[in-house]
């Protein structure tokens, strides 16, 4: 291999690298542009049952129908906002501590942040037959 052949693999590779990395700042940008709006959604379905209760305290004008309305997007967004924080952590080679919410790298035996032990991903069983020795 010559000099430049070298330089130009070199080159090449550097080029590939910063891509990779661009992309997985740019899906981690994303993934936090999101999380912020669900956050927000969430926050408004708070304020307004908040206000349907007040609402009810002040006028005796029963909003269950409208709560629970409110009770079901709350969820919907708390479900999102876990699996956006989910993704976030897999990118930053992280998981989530089931007990706290904290990032784990993924290489803890347990959570730094409430000492839960973390959960470790079994690998895949395979088709082909064990043998023993006896």
């Amino acid at each position: 291999m010559s000099v430049i052949d070298g330089i130009a693999k070199g080159a090449s590779d550097a080029v590939s690298y910063a891509s990779k990395k661009t992309a997985e700042l740019t899906a981690l940008a994303k993934l936090k542009l999101s999380l912020q709006s669900e956050k927000g959604k969430l926050s408004d379905c708070y304020t307004e049952i908040g206000k349907l209760y007040y609402d009810f305290i002040k006028d005796g004008n029963d909003p269950s129908a409208e709560i629970a309305t409110y009770i079901t997007a709350v969820d919907n967004s708390k479900a999102k906002i876990a699996e956006i924080r989910a993704k976030i952590a897999e990118l930053q080679d992280k998981v989530i501590c089931p007990n706290c919410s904290a990032k784990v790298p993924k290489n803890f035996a347990f959570c730094p942040s409430c000492g839960k032990a973390m959960e470790k991903e079994e690998a895949p069983a395979s088709d082909e037959p064990k043998y023993y020795a006896e």
